[in-house]
């Protein structure tokens, strides 16, 4: 193992020990009040419609405020901007990130910007002046990959400004830890992250803690075993200072490639409850947009652009690669699916993906993939090649069939 990838995968692993250890003091900790609220609030839009149940999720720019482990799953160059319109009059939440894979794992850069709107002082002349409530500036870098197989580790280093009526300024530097598991035998992927640790926010002379908050989160594919384009999320979410554990659910139902609608419910909040969205992919854009129920106050709007740079094949050929060498199968064989499926390309890379499938013949992961490249050999009337991927298909296939029967099937065959 290479040193840079041993050093961070112990201190990955120590800085997820730490967070489980300090579960219990933030489960249990008095209430009180905490500085920097907007350190909680998720612009992003397709986050937001799935009720920000995100720890989980293995998605990138999209899940970087929910955990940095989903850092390492940027596996090409792409940007998110992303904007808010907050309840009350004037406020406003705009963010944009950028990501992109290196040697050792992927990076991500994000800066962000709110404003509460205007707020009318009087002085002791009584004279008025319309001034900015308040201001906040949010730069962060991050780093994340895979430690082992199934296991994703990420850490993401945060500087925040903020401003109120004009006057008082503070500052904070903060980091966020997490990682995510992946049970392959259910399929379910677990998330941990521990947000905002760091310096405490002080205006003139009052200071207050940062809001230190722990995630906890789940989420099941069913297209990974029921081939239904169905992702179901659920979090819990405990923010120090604050009573109770706040708890997200979240769905997303892709129907088709271009279309994809989710929903989302977030209970333990005084106002916000359920939420709405959908996304919009317009290869390489995705447009996404969220609604979000305030109660009686007026409902927050959301609407999120992401781009993919690295459009030869879609992006996914090389998502496949780069899974592929993490042995993260599973996906890499989602991937190269998808990359058949939508834009099969030159024979050079369709061929490269029949290597891989080749070697790896008794992985059912890649069934899919055999199924749709022996399509497109068929289509192009490479029926020798077309015939020897169905056989690979009808294999991989009867080796999952054979571990879902298990022992008992076995003696009765």
């Amino acid at each position: 193992m290479p040193a840079t990838r041993y050093v961070f995968s112990r201190i990955s692993l120590n800085l997820v020990i730490a967070a489980m250890f300090l579960c219990p003091s933030l489960l249990f900790s008095d209430t009180g009040v905490t500085g920097a609220e907007t350190l909680n609030r998720r612009v992003n839009a397709r986050v937001s419609a799935m009720g920000e149940a995100c720890t989980s999720m293995p998605d990138g720019l999209d899940v970087i405020g929910c955990n940095p482990a989903g850092i390492s799953y940027v596996k090409d160059r792409q940007a998110s901007l992303s904007g808010m319109k907050g309840f009350t009059e004037g406020e406003y939440f705009s963010a944009l990130s950028f990501g992109s894979p290196v040697r050792t794992g992927s990076i991500a850069f994000g800066i962000s910007y709110y404003t509460g709107g205007t707020i009318n002082l009087i002085d002791s002349s009584w004279n008025e002046t319309d001034v900015s409530a308040q201001r906040d500036y949010l730069l962060s870098a991050g780093y994340g990959r895979q430690i082992r197989e199934h296991l994703d580790a990420g850490i993401n280093i945060k500087y925040l400004r903020s401003e109120l009526v004009e006057e008082f300024s503070a500052n904070a530097v903060m980091m966020d830890a997490g990682a995510q598991y992946f049970l392959e035998t259910i399929p379910l992927r677990t998330g941990i992250a521990l947000q905002n640790i760091g310096t405490a926010v002080k205006y003139d002379r009052e200071s207050d803690p940062l809001p230190l908050t722990l995630r906890l989160g789940i989420s099941y594919d069913a297209a990974g075993r029921f081939s239904v384009p169905l992702l179901m999320t659920l979090d819990a979410v405990k923010i120090k200072e604050d009573p109770g554990i706040k708890e997200h659910i979240g769905l997303e139902y892709a129907p088709n490639d271009m279309l994809t609608v989710r929903g989302g419910y977030k209970i333990g909040y005084d106002l916000a409850s359920f939420t709405l969205g959908a996304g919009f992919s317009f290869d390489p854009y995705i447009l996404n947009y969220s609604y979000g129920s305030m109660g009686d106050l007026s409902p927050e709007h959301r609407i999120s652009l992401n781009v993919m740079f690295s459009s030869k094949h879609g992006g996914f050929y090389e998502k496949g690669m780069a899974y592929y060498r993490e042995n993260n199968h599973e996906e890499a064989g989602r991937a190269f699916y998808q990359y058949l499926a939508k834009d099969p390309g030159d024979r050079e890379t369709q061929d490269k993906v029949r290597q891989v499938i080749t070697d790896r013949r008794d992985n059912p992961a890649y069934c899919a993939a055999a199924t749709e490249l022996a399509r497109q050999y068929a289509r192009e009337h490479r029926y020798k090649e077309s015939i020897e991927m169905y056989d690979y298909a009808i294999g991989m296939a009867k080796i999952e069939e054979d571990k879902r029967s298990g022992p008992e099937g076995e003696k009765e065959k």
